[in-house]
């Protein structure tokens, strides 16, 4: 009975660079050279059996490559700054790619030359993170789609601080200090400057907590004294926020608590029933009535609260 074939023989390639297994011919693409190869299974004659030799050509196309980004390997934008445009390089002529959070302002995908133009966005309180995956495409006949690289942008929020308000204070006061607060907590530093020295605060700047210190005023009115403040975090600079400390030239009483006569001391409940005021009610116009008993020379003054 005549054989159809023969089982047992061996395969080989010409020239070198294919990785192939002798036994079952299976070909291990990745561990190849890109090129044509020869191969042929071979039968060694045995008694009874027939020997022989087959052959058949094979191409190995090379994979098409792309380079990972690295100026900067991995970008950091803040909020709202404009991300350039990036260039893919490496012997692919088109290039898809993939984005993970298309909420920092760039497309779930797309193909192309370069990864595009885009507004970094980040309107939260946390960093944000996308990966970026590039896969160089083949030309579909002497070139395969490639492996492809990953690389990662980052996209930070811009840093917030909270206005504590405008401070108000008589002079020879101890203020309290100013403590900032804003979206990013502790992570964010406050940086603040002072427009003058006039009511009291002798530092010009600085960075956190404004300090408690004594007011004073040398004039007749109220001065005062303009705290502008930016918020930084992740070298990202948020918009800046001013109040004032305001010092008018009045004594704050102690006792009670109330405000009363600052020339004597006295406070406003010392002076009930002594001092009062009218017509009550009144438009336009009213007038302070002083007990004769608080005529002693000194000077008065009144304010409205």
């Amino acid at each position: 009975m005549d054989r159809l074939g023969t089982s047992g023989g061996t395969y080989s390639s010409t020239p070198g660079g294919l990785s192939l297994n002798p036994a079952t011919g299976n070909v291990t693409l990745s561990a190849s050279q890109p090129g044509t190869y020869t191969v042929t299974y071979t039968v060694a004659g045995t008694a009874g059996g027939c020997g022989g030799t087959f052959s058949t050509q094979l191409q190995v196309n090379p994979q098409a490559t792309v380079v990972a980004p690295v100026n900067p390997a991995n970008p950091v934008y803040c909020n709202g700054a404009l991300a350039p445009a990036t260039p893919f390089t490496g012997t692919a002529t088109q290039y898809a790619w993939t984005n993970t959070n298309p909420s920092i302002g760039l497309a779930a995908s797309g193909t192309g030359t370069s990864l595009p133009s885009f507004t970094a966005t980040n309107t939260g309180a946390t960093v944000q993170y996308a990966f970026i995956n590039v896969t160089p495409l083949g030309n579909g006949t002497s070139t395969c789609d490639g492996k492809p690289i990953r690389y990662r942008i980052t996209v930070n929020p811009t840093p917030t601080v909270a206005n504590p308000g405008d401070q108000v204070y008589c002079r020879g006061v101890v203020t309290a200090p100013v403590t900032f607060t804003g979206n990013m907590g502790t992570s964010a530093t406050y940086n603040w400057t002072s427009s003058s020295t006039a009511t009291g605060l002798s530092l010009t700047r600085g960075t956190g907590t404004v300090p408690g210190y004594t007011t004073v005023n040398a004039t007749a009115g109220t001065v005062s004294t303009t705290i502008t403040v930016r918020p930084v975090a992740n070298k990202c600079v948020g918009a800046p926020i001013t109040f004032t400390y305001q010092v008018g030239n009045c004594v704050a009483q102690t006792g009670d608590g109330q405000t009363g006569d600052g020339a004597t001391g006295r406070t406003a409940a010392s002076l009930a029933g002594k001092v009062s005021v009218g017509p009550n009610p009144t438009q336009n116009r009213v007038t302070v009535y002083i007990d004769a008993s608080l005529k002693t020379g000194a000077a008065y003054s009144v304010r409205l609260v």
